[in-house]
């Protein structure tokens, strides 16, 4: 398991095991995903990874997400 440790200002480091297995650069986006077994960080450009059946629940969510922040949005 890794973890990280919350900063004052609210930023935390994400470990680097997990950034090399996950192949995130600098500037990558990741979203966070509230489910009932806690916060979920997915990388955005693996999003579609995400769409096997074990992870349905989850990209609904993710997809619901994304079109609210859209939809808010001012242009």
């Amino acid at each position: 398991m890794a973890k990280a440790r919350l900063s004052s200002n609210g930023m935390i480091n994400f470990p680097a095991k997990l950034r090399k297995k996950l192949d995130l650069k600098p500037g990558d986006e990741v979203s966070f995903v509230e489910s009932a077994k806690g916060i979920l960080i997915v990388p955005i450009k693996n999003i579609l990874d995400a769409t096997n059946p074990d992870n349905y629940d989850i990209v609904v969510e993710m997809v619901k997400e994304i079109r609210q922040e859209r939809n808010t949005e001012k242009w």
